[in-house]
């Protein structure tokens, strides 16, 4: 059986970025990643606020992948 360690969210140049991470039962620990695009390249972007927005966007549509992949994996028993 595998338990979610630790999840990891942060904003990269290309997206939004989450990383999680699995233990199993003997210790070993694994990852996956999960990325969120942003909807326009944040050097076309002319302001800051622009930019914080299109950010926000993507962070606010990854933390919705994770709950949704996590609840599933919640009830699937893993």
């Amino acid at each position: 059986m595998k338990r979610v360690k630790n999840v990891v969210r942060y904003c990269g140049r290309r997206g939004a970025e989450a990383i999680i991470y699995f233990q199993d039962d003997e210790g070993r620990i694994t990852t996956e990643r999960m990325r969120v695009d942003y909807r326009q390249p944040l050097e076309k972007l002319k302001s800051l606020e622009d930019v914080r927005k299109v950010k926000e966007e993507a962070l606010n549509i990854l933390n919705q992948r994770l709950e949704k992949y996590l609840g599933g994996l919640c009830g699937s028993g893993l």
